[in-house]
Parts: C-alpha cells; structure tokens; sequence
C-alpha cells in the first residue's frame, strides 16, 4: 500500500482506516448548533425553517490537526463473547461503556478501564431473547433493545444485562434515544421497495411515553416518499441535545432533550449537491458524484464530527463553532489524523482501529505512537479506542 508520503495519506485514512465505507454507505456529518426553537412542518412535504445554514467549501477548510490537543488509547478486552466486528452505536453512561455491533446482534459492556463488564448476545425466540435487534440506547436504570419483529422492546438492567421486561410496541423503529423526562424518541425512515407488515403514520419521528406507548408523531414525510439509502442508526446525543439526520434532506434535527417537542433544523448548502432526481431514485444516487451527508454527525463542546461523500470515498471533517470553519486532514501529515467520530465523551471524540497494519502506516507518517501493550492488542487484532482530547 502506498503511504502517506507518497502523497496517498488523504486516500489510506479517508478509505481505509475510518472504518471505511464506499460513498453510498453511511456517512457522519457535521452541523453548527443553534438555538432551540419550537417548529411545526406543514403537512405532507414540509416547508422546513432553518435555523441556520452551512455553506461547504473544500478549498477553504483549516487542518484538523490544529484542532486536536493530544491524542490517547484505550484497548478494549477481547474475549469469545466480546469481540467487536464492529462499532455501530456507543454510549459512555453509568460508568461503563456501551457498545452495539449490530451484525452479530449483541451489546458488550466495558468498564472504563476496558475491560469486560457483561455482555447482552440473546438473540433467539425465548423468554428475554430478541428475534431482531434493530438498535437500543441505554438511561440509568436499563437497557432498551428495539425488536422489530416481535413489535416489542426488550428491557435489560442497565448495570448488569439482567433481563427485567418486555413491552409492546406499535411501530416499526429503526433507531430510540431516551430523553431526560423519562420519555423516548423513535426514528423512522422509509426506505425504497420496503414494505411494512403493518402499516403506521408517516413521521420520521414519534415520540414515546416510559412504557413505549405513542403519544406524537414529528417530522411528517409525504407517503410516497422513500430514502435511497439507510444507515445503521440515525441518532447521536450529547448532555443537552438529541440529533437526527437521515437523506430527507442535508442536515440536522436538534431536539431539545428535556423537551424533545421543541427542536429545530440546520442545514449544509453543498456546491455540489444532490439534485432533486438523485434524492429520489436509488439508481441515480448510487451513480451520483455530489456531496451529501447520510449519517448523523457527533458533538464535542465546539466542535461537530462528520463525514462528507465526494466523487470517490468519504472524508471527515469538523466544524469549529466558534471559528465558523471545516477542517480536514492534512494530506501530507498524519499527526493528530482524524479517524471519525462514533460517539463524544468528556469533551472528547472517540474512534477506533482494530488492524495493526493500518495503525504502523499512521505511525509512520506522524500519528501519535501507542505503547507495547496496545501495539500487540493491534496484532492480535483487538479492537482500541482512539481518544481525540480537542482545544478548549
């Protein structure tokens, strides 16, 4: 493989080591935060009122790198039950951290030290088991795991994986977030040449009592309407906001987490955008060359995580508030390189890598070098956090 001297960094990171994903796979991205305002859409294809606007320009974006104070590692412990094949949703909650690997349908839990706390893998058809494990969140009592199939939600004790209740629930979700008055928010995204068993109001949003029982639906769509591409989860949080994005159109939905009915939008203008015709057919979009924005970004005090499809491949980027600027990696140096974000904590970003190979070509072109221990976890293919520690 090339390497970073070889001017080949902006291609090995942005497609290799940030848990790489062609274009038309899921993509973070990043918006400005703004004040929170009540809005109502209109019926069917809602006029949406922004709140604000990003213009996106490549060729005046800063260094990342000039962002990032420091940067640290934390192995996680790898046994039978633990091992990751990937990192889908993640949460650092009640002292532990919480992590989905949607394709093999399990929750591993890890103390903050990294090592395994217990683990929730109980796919199957019986008494505290799931038939599908569509997404979960967790709050400081329990662990809620959407089952699609069984139309239920699975509660597990969020400190131990001990199986406490099932409740039913009356619409297909692809994602849930718990909001801090002990209600919920359910995401729905329709998506093309699917079809639901049983059908359910068009809201991209429905808002859920504690016993998951729907009490609003947000974010009307048109019933014809479909998005030409999913994502693992469409929901990020951070201690005052709940995020939603999905291709409905390029930007966010900033819900106020104490009173998730009070939220607004924002949006990123592209130069190069999708047009109206490759938003709505698959075919186009797969073929499409624009910029677009297919995951929900993560927020770090000041600063927005996300990643941008260009013609080739996906490339992350921040957005400093407060210096109203993108940044992205210096192609010519991997100090402080940017992985992207899968979840914040503590004023930090966090990523991760899992393949020895990839981490010595960082190395090699400046990353911040990891101790013995952590280098052989990388050989034996474990997976390690990367713990971006950004300028205050």
């Amino acid at each position: 493989m090339l390497l970073a001297s070889e001017k080949s960094i902006k291609f090995a990171i942005f497609k290799k080591y940030i848990q790489p994903m062609k274009k038309q796979n899921s993509i973070i991205f990043c918006l400005l935060m703004a004040f929170l305002t009540a809005c109502t859409p209109s019926k069917k294809e809602p006029e949406l009122d922004f709140a604000q606007t990003l213009h996106f320009s490549e060729n005046k974006c800063h260094f990342i790198a000039e962002e990032v104070d420091s940067v640290s590692y934390l192995p996680l412990q790898s046994t039978a039950k633990s091992v990751l094949s990937s990192i889908d949703k993640m949460y650092f909650r009640n002292g532990l951290i919480y992590i989905a690997d949607i394709r093999n349908r399990k929750i591993v839990v890890f103390k903050t030290d990294g090592t395994v706390a217990f683990v929730i893998d109980r796919f199957g058809h019986g008494e505290g088991e799931y038939q599908d494990f569509g997404c979960f969140t967790v709050d400081k009592d329990y662990i809620y795991v959407i089952d699609n199939t069984r139309r239920a939600v699975l509660l597990y004790e969020s400190r131990t994986g001990a199986y406490k209740d099932r409740k039913p629930l009356t619409v297909t979700a692809w994602d849930v977030e718990a909001t801090a008055n002990g209600e919920f928010l359910l995401a729905f995204v329709p998506m093309k040449g699917g079809r639901l068993k049983e059908e359910q109001q068009p809201y991209h949003i429905f808002i859920a009592d504690k016993d998951f029982r729907i009490r609003k639906g947000l974010l009307e769509y048109d019933e014809t309407y479909s998005a030409p591409l999913g994502q693992p989860t469409f929901f990020t949080t951070d201690e005052n906001h709940i995020y939603f994005s999905s291709l409905w159109f390029d930007g966010v939905t900033v819900f106020d987490i104490d009173n998730p009915e009070k939220y607004t939008h924002i949006a990123i203008e592209f130069e190069n955008k999708l047009t109206a015709e490759e938003r709505a057919d698959h075919d186009r979009f797969i073929l499409s060359t624009a910029n677009y924005l297919v995951a929900t970004p993560v927020f770090v005090q000041g600063y927005i995580a996300f990643l941008i499809t260009g013609p080739e491949y996906s490339e992350p980027y921040l957005y400093d508030c407060r210096k109203n600027v993108f940044c992205r990696n210096n192609p010519d140096d991997c100090h402080n390189a940017f992985l992207g974000a899968i979840a914040s904590h503590d004023g930090m970003f966090v990523s991760s890598i899992s393949d020895y190979d990839s981490y010595a070509e960082l190395v090699e072109c400046g990353f911040r070098k990891a101790g013995q221990a952590i280098e052989e976890a990388l050989k034996e293919g474990d997976t390690v956090l990367i713990l971006y520690h950004m300028r205050p």
